[in-house]
């Protein structure tokens, strides 16, 4: 059965483990990520991206590392 409550991740792929398929952008990783994992979630994208570079998938660290810029630039505060 598929969760599809307003505000779910599930609305933007289906699930978080969709993101292995590479049409899916970091934006749309980077608004799932900080979904689940709230504030934890920069550290889920760096280690994920570490992960992929280790494993030598060039663009799945591509992904994941523009997933942290993303969510690393959503946190800088702005001036009213």
């Amino acid at each position: 059965m598929s969760d599809t409550s307003v505000g779910s991740p599930r609305q933007l792929w289906g699930s978080i483990a969709d993101v292995k398929q590479l049409e899916a952008s970091s934006l749309s990783a980077a608004t799932t990520l900080e979904r689940v994992f709230g504030s934890g979630a920069a550290s889920i994208a760096a280690w994920c991206a570490l992960y992929a570079r280790a494993e030598g998938e060039v663009e799945r660290y591509q992904l994941w590392l523009d997933a942290f810029k993303h969510i690393q630039a959503s946190r800088i505060p702005r001036n009213a």
